[in-house]
């Protein structure tokens, strides 16, 4: 069965200049203030989400596995007068771009779903390794949760037009037992109330669950998750609407991070830096501002040397710029608690913690044999909160000043 990108002529019959408008809006409010001057299409398709970002005086560069799709959007190009660059290539190989980076890299046109859901994450990376470094990462997508809770059978568009020709659009989605779906795309061309032509188009989906999608973001070090409906413009909630996009900023991967055992000059040099973090305090009467001292660090040094604690400093670049490790370690009841602080609000929101939690929870899990991990977060501190569950942790509980989490061995 033909797919509809061989027909590019048949695919564009939805756009139009009000489509185009409401595309540059969308645009305009998800990346409104970002500072993104360059972006990469992996699945620019013919172009119509994507070209009206040149009206924002944006740099375009498209891929795309179907080359009748970039034939048409290449036309599309010139006609506006929009320089793009264009390469043929698979999302799941996009060596084709090695060597540049791009302020943003994107999947439009729920495009990710055309691959398992194993291939997912290697998309992502690809993708990721394209990303300049605070760049971000975006793509959109049907809300596929929604979809298979729903089990509908048909969608229905409403007819439009093209000359006095009267197109109508039905699509017929078949649930497969091996989870995937088959979207049955029938159109029927009318003119002076006679059907004068009929196509059929098939494509096959693989359901993405978001909850996938999200943890591959984290997994790559991405933060400053934002999430919007499809286009960003329409009312409502992301969760419930029936297509969805998320825009994601580049952090510190787990790769860039390093745990360094805590020695007593790395500790200093950690301190002398270190700013106190007011999110951590429920009464503000109790904040003070951090103010170094060689003895009390010494002394910090020294209370961390306990059989029942074992200690890291966070290292980027190599700076630490954080502290992690593990207090109450039980090893007969293999139990502990997390800890973690970042030493000031310059290396705070940008993926380190989370990196650096991953790190210390294979350490627990796999050197220290721990069975079980706990952690708390300040009520107010919701930043702390996020970063432990990007980080799997699970909520148990929650009293007038903590919220209480718990991460088992897998």
């Amino acid at each position: 069965m033909a797919t509809i990108y061989d027909r590019a002529d048949i695919y564009d019959l939805l756009e139009s200049e009000e489509r185009s408008a409401a595309c540059q809006k969308h645009w305009e409010r998800v990346l409104g203030g970002t500072g993104v001057r360059s972006l990469l299409d992996v699945s620019i398709g013919s172009g119509g989400v994507t070209l009206p970002l040149g009206a924002l005086g944006v740099e375009l560069s498209g891929s795309d596995l179907s080359g009748a799709m970039l034939e048409r959007c290449g036309r599309k190009a010139a006609a506006q007068g929009l320089p793009v660059e264009l390469r043929q290539s698979d999302f799941r190989n996009l060596s084709c771009w090695a060597g540049k980076t791009f302020d943003c890299v994107a999947s439009t046109g729920n495009s990710l779903a055309y691959v398992t859901n194993e291939e997912i994450p290697g998309v992502l990376a690809q993708m990721d390794a394209l990303v300049k470094p605070d760049g971000y990462l975006y793509f959109d997508t049907r809300n596929w949760d929604r979809i298979l809770r729903e089990r509908r059978r048909f969608y229905l568009y409403n007819p439009f037009f093209h000359g006095e020709d009267r197109i109508n659009l039905v699509q017929v989605w078949d649930y497969e037992r091996d989870g995937s779906m088959t979207f049955h795309l029938l159109y029927t061309f009318e003119r002076d109330n006679q059907i004068f032509q009929k196509e059929k188009f098939e494509e096959h989906y693989h359901p993405i669950p978001r909850r996938l999608l999200l943890d591959a973001l984290a997994g790559l070090g991405y933060h400053d998750v934002k999430q919007f409906p499809f286009p960003a413009t329409a009312e409502g909630d992301p969760e419930q609407a029936e297509w969805y996009c998320v825009l994601a900023r580049k952090g510190a991967r787990s790769m860039d991070i390093i745990l360094a055992p805590m020695t007593r000059p790395l500790c200093h040099e950690y301190f002398r830096g270190f700013e106190s973090d007011p999110d951590i305090f429920m009464d503000m009467g109790l904040f003070t501002p951090y103010e170094y001292v060689p003895e009390r660090v010494d002394r910090y040094f020294e209370k961390q040397q306990s059989p029942d604690r074992s200690m890291f400093l966070i290292m980027l670049d190599g700076k630490p710029v954080g502290e992690v490790g593990f207090k109450h370690i039980d090893r007969v009841k293999k139990e502990c608690e997390l800890t973690i602080h970042l030493q000031n609000d310059g290396v705070k929101n940008r993926g380190i913690g989370t990196a650096a939690e991953r790190l210390a929870l294979n350490y627990a899990f796999d050197v220290l044999g721990m069975e079980t991990v706990n952690a708390d977060a300040v009520l107010k501190n919701k930043r702390s909160q996020r970063v432990l569950e990007k980080a799997g942790f699970t909520f148990v509980r929650e009293d007038d000043t903590f919220r209480y989490y718990v991460r088992r061995r897998i």
